[in-house]
């Protein structure tokens, strides 16, 4: 008998595949204790977890740097700030060496103690953000317990079922076989989110029980449109989401038909179709498609996920970018948008903030 969940769609599309449950995404770690005289060696063995993470960062980035739209790219710039940052090291080790735990012990307590900070924070976007803060820590205790990074081999798509994954751990998943993600936990902001929606990969987000109710191997049918998934489905629901998905792929061929042909109403009205965009890598798209012109570029990306302020030649290097993906087509760039619980919270602290952002 089919068992039907519900969740949050996030990413549309319809991705029929088998379970691959990931439960430790946060790997466990007990209370224990080293010697006094075994403080130097496990303080060596915290920064040496630290940077293989740092490097198995770097190396899929650098791998991943011409497929991958640059505003992802900075999901790892992001990690990679947080793993060489003393605030995330130091009190580590002042564990380690004030109260004699180990190395994954001492980084478990840190995460703990953070995890209690985020979970205080109201901003929905700045609360999600201590998944990033997870996502990190687990990937260090992962190399202190001797864990590589495992990749399955290619072959037949699968559907990842878990709390929630690193923006990498998407990137990789999907190049393994993935074709759909259902997590637990997480938001619409989460990176692990965007990095789905912009790679197009049917995703469901909020689902609780489905650890607890799926099983490796289940075959499941995900529709991210409106967050419905189909364990065990029979024949007739197979049949309808493949025809579901076939349609989708018609409609899609059918609008990539109309690139080229000029926008005119039945009774003969010109209409411009100008493209709203949030990167260089959206207005490329954009242009592909036969839009007439950028109609909205959001530049509010460019200070998100940043501790400091972009440069005026960063900027300059954007936007030249961006007008030559245009190829002299017209483009609005829209000054950076300020509104009450929105960008406002992103921006560095140095830039003062009004009484009523509103």
């Amino acid at each position: 008998m089919s068992l039907m969940l519900n969740g949050t769609g996030v990413s549309r599309g319809i991705a029929i595949g088998k379970v691959r449950l990931l439960h430790e995404i946060q790997p466990h770690a007990t209370a224990s204790h080293i010697e006094p005289d075994q403080v130097e060696t496990e303080v060596a063995r915290l920064q040496g977890a630290m940077h293989a993470a740092i490097t198995e960062l770097r190396e899929l980035q650098s791998n991943l740097k011409d497929n991958v739209p640059a505003e992802i790219m900075s999901f790892f710039d992001s990690h990679l700030l947080m793993l060489e940052d003393r605030t995330l090291s130091q009190p580590v080790i002042e564990l380690i060496s004030g109260k004699y735990y180990t190395s994954e012990w001492a980084l478990a307590r840190h995460r703990d103690t953070l995890m209690k900070l985020f979970d205080r924070i109201e901003d929905p976007y700045l609360h999600q953000r201590g998944e990033d803060v997870e996502n990190v820590i687990a990937k260090v205790l992962n190399k202190l317990a001797g864990q590589r990074q495992q990749r399955d081999d290619q072959g037949e798509a699968y559907i990842v079922v878990t709390r929630m994954l690193a923006p990498a751990d998407v990137i990789t998943h999907q190049q393994d076989g993935m074709r759909g993600l259902v997590c637990t936990h997480g938001g619409t902001m989460s990176h692990a989110v965007i990095v789905a929606r912009s790679l197009r990969i049917p995703t469901i987000v909020a689902v609780n029980p489905a650890l607890q109710l799926l099983c490796e191997d289940d075959e499941i049918v995900l529709d991210g449109g409106n967050g419905m998934i189909v364990a065990d489905p029979d024949r007739r629901s197979l049949r309808h989401y493949r025809s579901l998905r076939q349609r989708e792929k018609r409609r899609q061929r059918a609008l990539r038909s109309l690139i080229g042909q000029p926008s005119v109403t039945r009774d003969g009205v010109s209409i411009e179709l100008l493209a709203n965009v949030e990167s260089t890598s959206e207005a490329a798209a954009a242009r592909r498609a036969g839009a007439a012109g950028i109609g909205l570029f959001r530049t509010e990306v460019l200070y998100l996920n940043r501790a400091d302020l972009p440069s005026e030649n960063e900027q300059l290097r954007i936007y030249r970018r961006l007008l030559k993906n245009m190829q002299g087509k017209s483009v609005t760039i829209r000054t950076m948008d300020i509104w009450a619980g929105g960008a406002m919270h992103s921006l560095p602290s140095h830039v003062r903030h009004p009484r009523t952002p509103a």
